[in-house]
């Protein structure tokens, strides 16, 4: 059940309208407008509720991209002595370019299919270097793997 606030119409439609915003991004366009604008729109939401007639309103959606690929990275080792199966961590040094520091928020994807090994996480360890969980098989003395990825950084 809607109870009315004092001073505000109910059940009142509202319309948002995604745009485009100059420099890149998007904006939500807040309207009560009875036929709004849709020049130029990339998409429109429709739905009742309270709000004062003429509040036009717009709103900064997240910037695009809300993600950024660094660069491509090989996950490497090769056994000095045999290994056996089980989550393993690696350390890896990244390019100063990268600008890669702790508390960023990042993820490794790989980009081929390597049967039996998966990647679980990836830690900023300290700038410009991160290390990352992989889960492998046994490796024999001298054996080794590579798994290309890319490193992904969330912004």
């Amino acid at each position: 059940m809607m109870t009315q606030s004092p001073g505000l119409p109910t059940n009142r439609r509202l319309y948002g309208i995604i745009r485009k915003r100059a420099g890149g991004g998007r904006i939500l366009g807040l309207t009560t407008q009875e036929r709004p604008d849709m020049t130029g729109a990339d998409g429109a939401l429709i739905w009742r509720g309270e709000i004062m007639a003429g509040a036009d309103l717009d709103v900064d959606l997240l910037a695009e991209p809300s993600s950024v690929t660094l660069g491509a990275v090989s996950l490497t080792q090769k056994a000095a002595v045999a290994l056996v199966a089980g989550v393993r961590r690696l350390t890896i040094a990244t390019p100063a370019v990268w600008q890669v520091r702790p508390g960023q928020a990042l993820v490794m994807a790989p980009t081929a299919f390597v049967a039996g090994y998966a990647i679980h996480d990836v830690v900023v360890t300290k700038a410009d270097e991160i290390s990352v969980a992989l889960t492998c098989p046994a490796l024999a003395l001298g054996a080794s793997f590579t798994i290309p990825a890319k490193l992904i950084r969330f912004t």
